[in-house]
């Protein structure tokens, strides 16, 4: 789907634009019970303070709220060296200091083989250049029977197929991530900058590897390597416009241990999102983004450039709630609803057209 890159970029990418000192100023905003770690981990265990904690990437929050909480032995791995160093500035203030390990998923780790009881990975496989080797080398670190809490971006919904649309029409502009968030902090009064996270955007707009999963083959790799599924959220099913789930949840047991060669497992990189789908509107939206990439650095950063891709956030948003209307209502597939300008509508209509409407005027 993407050119794999040094996976090092992905993490200096979040250490620059998420201020770690900032987040760790107040370390009261990390307490957090018992109870709340025992749903990070999914199940209810016994014993909880004795067992070895790994966070495994991310900025290490959790890592520092399970020291807060009393647990004895918590390691956080990650390959950012800012997020390494933020943690290891605030280790004299835990009760227990945190362990750090700075190291990549990509590469295996046999000074933490059968280490941990609990890892957690969340946010993470999805930004690597080959998400089953980090599958893999997660499990190298599990003791035999131990839990990973993991997630990924789900392949095949709304969400990743207007990021995906809009990650194309930004690369095809001299903006960065400044840039697109001084155009919508400025915008104030839009829609989706109200109810919507900005950060959320700006991230998936240029963080330099997103790779979505496909849920079919995510459980393949799980047997593969020698995962057995305790918790599934049960994501799946074909590509779907009219869904907007962004991720899939999973509680996974090391149920055996296995040797694996990573290059023979499937989830090696994410699908083009942009190409999962058919019908005569799909190929009328992505001949407009096409035609849209060849236009807007000759337009360079003009106000009606600004206001495109403001107006094309917008109606993303748009869609994306009216699924999550849809879902509440228990799945109608068709609903008269006085937001959308037809009074039959689905999310995929109204986004196909509406930013169809929005390249074609560009």
């Amino acid at each position: 789907m993407q050119p794999v890159e040094d996976p090092k970029t992905v993490g200096d990418f979040y250490g620059f634009h998420h201020s770690q000192a900032q987040f760790f100023s107040d370390l009261s905003s990390l307490v957090v019970s018992s109870q709340e770690i025992r749903s990070w981990i999914g199940l209810t265990l016994p014993d909880i303070e004795n067992l070895s904690f790994l966070q495994a990437g991310g900025i290490g929050a959790k890592a520092v709220s399970l020291s807060l909480a009393g647990m004895k032995d918590v390691t956080f791995f990650d390959l950012s060296e800012e997020s390494i160093n933020s943690v290891k500035k605030i280790n004299h203030e835990l009760p227990t200091p945190v362990k750090t390990v700075l190291g990549s998923l990509m590469e295996e780790q046999p000074n933490l083989r059968k280490r941990f009881d609990v890892i957690l990975c969340q946010g993470v496989l999805h930004h690597t250049p080959c998400p089953s080797k980090g599958l893999y080398v997660l499990h190298q670190m599990l003791k035999p029977g131990a839990l990973l809490n993991v997630n990924f971006y789900y392949s095949g919904s709304l969400i990743f197929f207007w990021v995906s649309a809009f990650r194309r029409l930004i690369q095809s502009t001299t903006l960065d991530y400044e840039g697109l968030r001084e155009i919508i902090m400025d915008s104030g009064t839009t829609e989706f900058y109200a109810k919507y996270n900005c950060r959320y955007i700006l991230d998936h707009a240029f963080v330099p590897i997103l790779q979505p999963a496909d849920p079919y083959a995510l459980r393949r790799d799980f047997e593969k390597i020698g995962y057995a599924i305790i918790k599934d959220d049960q994501g799946g099913g074909p590509p779907d416009l009219n869904s907007n789930k962004p991720r899939m949840e999973f509680v996974l047991r090391k149920a055996a241990d296995k040797e694996v060669d990573p290059a023979t497992l499937d989830y090696q990189q994410g699908k083009d999102q942009l190409r999962l789908y058919e019908g005569k509107d799909v190929e009328v939206f992505l001949s407009g983004v096409q035609r849209a990439t060849e236009i807007l650095p000759r337009n360079g950063i003009t106000d009606e450039v600004c206001e495109f891709l403001l107006k094309f956030l917008n109606v993303s948003y748009r869609a994306g709630q009216f699924t999550n209307l849809r879902m509440r209502l228990g799945g109608i597939k068709r609903l008269k609803d006085p937001r959308f300008l037809l009074p039959h509508e689905t999310p995929r209509s109204y986004f196909l057209r509406e930013t169809s409407k929005l390249l074609e005027k560009l």
